[in-house]
């Protein structure tokens, strides 16, 4: 494997194996498991309480881990338990496989060290939205696979939208959501021909697991001509998430009368991760 470093001297806490991901626990060193961010990667087996080598986490090249399970090239691993890497989605995304492993293979990994950036953005404009009371969500949006969020990730959901065509004092209003969490609404009012909205949202994950928590903040533009919309300042207190399970990042819209003049789609939606 590619490396530009020599391993490090290290004290296990427990019995390793050869190509484990490894973390220091304040004493010695032991076993990451799924959740777990790792140091190093152990070069050798070396006994409980016994000195071996490692290398460290942010040596580069090509990092090689054991597998617990099939991963396909050239797909993501992720942190699994007792130091190894699996295809299962988890909190702690690894980097991509070179080849193809099977359970107990060496995987060759190229690790993505800081999963940060861009998730999801749009080509091209939404279906409309038209002829119904029904709140109908935009067909733009973007899923979080179940596990994959991290304590301290924030989340930033960006997006415009437009009033094609409107029809006497009808009303529209404009809802955001994660997760099945109401971020905030762009509240009701009687829009006119071209009346543009916008949102944006900083969501904070707290905690993670079947009853995480999440903090947001951000604005939602009120209706309005373009250029005389007004930004409104919004925010969510803490709020219980299932980080367990798939996040939908969504918005929708809600018109008070079902005709077929009211008409109104999304523009613009992004959605970015921050990671430290």
């Amino acid at each position: 494997m590619s490396r530009t470093k020599s391993p490090i001297t290290i004290l296990a806490g427990e019995a390793l194996e050869p190509f484990r991901r490894v973390m220091f626990n304040g004493t010695a060193w032991v076993y990451a498991d799924a959740k777990d961010q790792h140091h190093a990667v152990t070069c050798q087996a070396i006994a409980n309480a016994a000195y071996g080598s490692a290398w460290t986490a942010d040596d580069s090249g090509i990092m090689a881990v054991e597998s617990n399970g099939t991963i396909t090239a050239p797909g993501l691993a992720y942190g699994a338990d007792d130091g190894k890497v699996s295809a299962t989605v988890t909190e702690t995304q690894m980097g991509v496989v070179l080849e193809t492993v099977a359970q107990y293979d060496i995987a060759k990994i190229i690790q993505a060290p800081n999963p940060s950036g861009l998730l999801y953005s749009n080509t091209a404009a939404s279906s409309a939205i038209s002829n119904t009371t029904t709140a109908t969500d935009f067909s733009l949006s973007y899923t979080l696979p179940a596990n994959s969020m991290k304590a301290g990730d924030v989340y930033r959901i960006k997006g415009q939208g437009i009033a094609t065509a409107t029809n006497s004092t009808d009303t529209l209003a404009v809802d955001l959501e994660f997760g099945g969490v109401d971020l905030y609404t762009i509240a009701a009012a009687d829009v006119a021909d071209n009346d543009i909205f916008e949102f944006q949202a900083d969501v904070l994950i707290r905690t993670i697991g079947a009853s995480g928590t999440l903090v947001a903040h951000g604005f939602a533009g009120a209706f309005g001509a373009a250029g005389t919309a007004t930004a409104r300042s919004r925010f969510k207190a803490s709020t219980t998430i299932d980080t367990t399970a798939a996040a939908l990042i969504v918005a929708e819209a809600t018109w008070s009368v079902a005709s077929a003049s009211n008409s109104c789609r999304l523009d613009a939606f992004t959605v970015e991760r921050l990671r430290c």
